[in-house]
């Protein structure tokens, strides 16, 4: 990562593949390339044609980029690591490695499980499109973007709704969509939850296996007995 940064004094972030245990994770431009501009590469990852920023585990940024800012992670936002690595690419240029030399290791307290419990994967791409869409993108590409990412948020909301979260994870998403200037909407989300309560009659079986598999632990929240 060293090598491929040195070999091109504009690169400002290289990116990595990694391993979970289970597979191969992020990927890059095409193989053997190992330098994007970072318009370009930014531009590749909100239009979904790659997503190489990972995690921190697997990034390596240009040290002047990191002290040049009084804060460089926004404590505010849950994934300010992928807004870092956009905020470095509207003045640097973006290296790969296609290499797997990063290990992410998932536990129950690790910040991956917590992001499982509070679905907040979303969230960081909606910040990321409400931000920097406007930014990389063509006025009519960023609305496609954010019609794209504000539908998969509220269908993953509605989904949340029928397995009846618990406070914690309503209260979290309220403050993040203020964050990012919005707040929750309760129509957007009435309908969602009717779309995805129709769409489960045409299943029946996969909704009963949701049901299965969700709430047992829904009841336990409720009841106060954790899940």
């Amino acid at each position: 990562m060293v090598a491929v940064a040195e070999g091109q004094p504009s690169i400002g972030l290289v990116c990595c593949y990694a391993h979970n245990g289970r597979h191969v994770m992020w990927d890059g431009p095409p193989f053997p390339g190992t330098f994007m501009s970072g318009r370009d590469a930014c531009r590749a990852t909100l239009l979904g044609e790659m997503f190489a920023f990972g995690t921190p585990t697997s990034n390596l940024i240009r040290a002047d980029l990191v002290r040049a800012r009084p804060a460089f992670y926004n404590v505010h936002n849950t994934h300010a690591d992928m807004e870092s690595c956009y905020e470095v690419l509207r003045e640097a240029d973006f290296g790969f490695v296609h290499e797997v030399l990063a290990f992410n290791r998932e536990h129950g307290n690790s910040q991956s499980a917590a992001e499982e419990h509070l679905q907040s994967r979303l969230l960081g791409t909606l910040y990321a499109a409400v931000k920097f869409a406007p930014i990389y993108l063509t006025p009519e590409e960023t609305a496609r973007k954010l019609d794209m990412v504000f539908d998969s948020y509220y269908e993953m909301l509605a989904k949340s709704a029928l397995r009846l979260r618990g406070r914690d994870f309503w209260t979290y998403h309220r403050d993040q969509l203020r964050e990012c200037g919005y707040a929750l909407d309760r129509v957007a989300l009435s309908w969602a939850v009717v779309k995805e309560f129709v769409q489960a009659l045409t299943r029946p079986r996969l909704a009963l296996d949701g049901v299965r598999k969700w709430w047992p632990m829904a009841m336990r929240r409720v009841l106060g007995k954790g899940g």
